[in-house]
Parts: structure tokens; C-alpha cells; sequence
């Protein structure tokens, strides 16, 4: 099989494996997803059985996909996290992760927070599936976002006592299904010319790093114009851990620890006006967004894993 193909004008080389894959995440069960974790309700200690719920919800699915999965323990009585990998046939012990937490605040079916970055994820996992790479592709569900990020800590903790994983990075996922076309419909804490100075329209993915991690923000910018051109990205790139608001999520968890990682977000707040409330629900998601931008989470792990001959 040839492993390349031209798809534009500019004929830029597109590796045939990674198109293939990326074109079986289907929007239609991104939504299917989305609602079937707000039917669920909200996602949190205080209601035990949606966690059971939504962890077999999870564990079914990545079954099905044909995954081993794993839970690992947390602080949390109820939470734990889900993992599941694409193991690689020749490094194993090189590993790039996806991550979204799939908790919520008590009052809210948490559509956006973060149903949609979970279906993204569970969409990638199921497209990739039965792909062999050279390299470990990891998928990660976290609880305990929403209150400690005891899940991804706890998962960042396990990383480190193994010792013998080299991890390349972490996408997470943070709310990545709300985008609107009205005019100064995005908001941003403060503005600095040629620092911090996102668009006034809401129609676009940002991508935050820390210094660290700032190749994997530009790797995941030059994967969206190679494969989903259309896709609006804008980068917060080296000054994250600065902002207070750049560590709301559980990449924060690896940057404390030395590692690299990504947070993937529409920006939550500054942009959603159902953030955190009984609002925030499936309808007011734009479920292609979320479709184009796990295509481009998933082309940036796969050029990274690489393919076996």
C-alpha cells in the first residue's frame, strides 16, 4: 500500500494511514456520546451511582473497542481513573497520552465539562483501534478533576514509581464542543499585544504550554493545517503555568511533575455562557467541532507513533 497521497492544491504529502484513521472518527457518534453521559447526569462523588454509571459506560465501550482496560485507584471513594493503550510493537515504553476527566459539578449534565472532551477521546480510541504503531498511544479518563485532579495526579505519580516509561506528552482534553460565530463572543482574562491576544470571535481551538511543552502545541497546530485545515487554532504557547487560568485542568498535573502536556480547550468561561450550570447541556454543542479537533489530536499522536512496516 502506498502510505502517501496528495489532498490539496499545494499537493503536500499526507501519510495514507493516518488519513484513513482519522476519517473513521464519526461526529454522529461523538453526539451519541455526549448524550448518553448528561442522561447519565451529573458526574460527581456526591452521587455514587452516575460515577458507576459512567465508569461502566467507559469500560464497556473501550471493551468493546476491543482494549484491555485498566482502573487505577484515587483519593476519591467512587472515582477512578480508566486507562486503556494502543501498545507500541516496538518501543512499548514510549508513551504518548490522551486524557479528559469525565466528572462534573453536582448541578450541572455537563455537556461541554466535559462530556464532549470524553467522547472525543472514546471516538479516537475507537478509530484507532487494531492500528499497530511503533510507539505506545495511551488513553486516559480522569476522575477527579472538578474538585483535587487527585486522578490525574495519581496517575502522574504512577508514571514516575514505574521508571522505565519515557513519556513524550499528554493531550487533555478540557471542554472542546462550544464554538460560536457571533462577534465578541470571546472573552480572555486580559489582553497583551503579542503575548496574549486571541480572536474576538469564538470560533476556534486554543492550545495552552508551559515553556516545556510548547514543540507539542506546535505539533498539534501543524497537524490541524496538514489535516483539517479548516479547524481555527490558537496557541497559548511557553507562558501557561503563568496564568491562573492556564492550570485548570489536568495537564497542570504533569507540568508540576516535569512533564510535558497540553491543555486542548474552547476556553470554558471566557467563551461558554452554560459553564458549570444545569445549562450546559448536548444542544448547545457544535458536535462538528468536536469532531475536527479529536481528528487532529489523533493525527498528533500518530505521527508520533509511527507506523509498522
Amino acid at each position: 500500500m502506498n502510505r502517501f497521497r496528495s489532498i490539496n492544491a499545494r499537493h503536500r504529502q499526507i501519510p495514507e494511514w493516518i488519513l484513513d484513521c482519522i476519517q473513521r472518527i464519526d461526529e454522529a457518534k461523538v453526539r451519541n456520546h455526549v448524550e448518553s453521559f448528561c442522561e447519565i447526569g451529573p458526574r460527581c462523588d456526591e452521587l455514587p451511582s452516575s460515577i458507576h454509571s459512567t465508569l461502566a459506560y467507559l469500560k464497556e465501550a473501550l471493551d468493546q473497542y476491543g482494549y484491555h482496560v485498566q482502573e487505577e485507584r484515587t483519593d476519591s471513594e467512587y472515582q477512578t481513573n480508566v486507562i486503556a493503550e494502543l501498545p507500541g510493537a516496538v518501543s512499548k515504553n514510549c508513551v504518548f497520552e490522551i486524557g479528559a476527566h469525565y466528572d462534573t459539578k453536582p448541578n450541572t449534565p455537563g455537556a461541554d465539562d466535559n462530556a464532549s472532551g470524553l467522547a472525543g477521546l472514546l471516538e479516537i480510541a475507537r478509530a484507532m483501534a487494531g492500528i499497530k504503531c511503533r510507539k505506545t498511544i495511551r488513553f486516559c479518563f480522569f476522575g477527579m478533576e472538578e474538585t483535587t485532579r487527585g486522578g490525574s495526579r495519581s496517575h502522574v505519580a504512577r508514571i514516575i514509581s514505574r521508571g522505565n516509561e519515557r513519556l513524550a506528552g499528554v493531550l487533555v482534553f478540557e471542554m472542546i464542543g462550544y464554538r460560536t460565530y457571533e462577534s465578541n463572543s470571546q472573552r480572555t482574562p486580559f489582553r497583551i499585544p503579542l503575548v496574549l491576544w486571541p480572536p474576538r470571535t469564538g470560533d476556534f481551538i486554543t492550545v495552552v504550554s508551559d515553556f516545556r511543552s510548547s514543540s507539542i502545541a506546535t505539533r498539534f497546530q501543524k497537524a490541524a493545517r496538514k489535516y483539517v485545515p479548516t479547524l481555527r487554532v490558537f496557541l497559548v504557547k511557553r507562558i501557561g503555568q503563568l496564568l491562573r487560568d492556564g492550570i485548570r485542568s489536568d495537564h497542570s498535573m504533569y507540568w508540576q511533575a516535569g512533564r510535558k502536556g497540553v491543555m486542548i480547550t474552547d476556553t470554558a468561561n471566557f467563551r461558554n455562557p452554560n459553564y458549570h450550570l444545569p445549562s450546559d447541556t448536548p444542544d448547545t454543542l457544535d458536535f462538528n467541532f468536536v469532531f475536527q479537533v479529536a481528528q487532529v489530536a489523533a493525527a498528533t499522536a500518530l505521527e508520533w507513533a509511527d507506523i509498522v512496516e
